[in-house]
């Protein structure tokens, strides 16, 4: 084989090599995802460790005890139907609260304020307003 022949090969063998591991690194960037990106208005603006208010509109404001009720919790909400809903409680609109954790469906909060000061839950990040 010629030497010439032999070096073009190994440029085609070379640029496919290069070639899959460009393709590879784009997917795993998620260049080529499907998803839409997140809009910032939607995700809570207070990081953990600061103090913001919980605001929904309505004159109570269930919070969830665990993480798991969270999402249930978010629906019943929106039907207007507490009922049913796994361990929560309640407290006024405007209550100041603590971000402990960012979680995957919402923050994890102390409230400050009011009767159930102390007491520790979950509520959808949308609901949480920087002070």
């Amino acid at each position: 084989m010629p030497v010439s022949r032999w070096l073009k090969d190994i440029l085609i063998v070379i640029l496919f090599v290069f070639g899959g591991i460009y393709l590879l690194m784009g997917i795993g960037s998620g260049a080529f995802s499907s998803k839409a990106p997140t809009h910032t208005a939607e995700i809570s603006i207070v990081p953990p460790g600061s103090e913001g208010r919980l605001s929904t509109g309505s004159a109570v404001i269930p919070i969830a005890v665990d993480e798991e009720t969270l999402p249930d919790l978010k629906r019943a909400v929106q039907n207007n139907n507490l009922t049913g809903i796994g361990p929560m409680f309640v407290v006024n609109d405007d209550t100041l609260v603590r971000v402990s954790e960012t979680g995957v469906v919402g923050l994890r909060v102390t409230v400050l304020t009011g009767s159930q000061k102390g007491r520790a839950g979950w509520v959808p990040f949308e609901w949480v307003k920087p002070r």
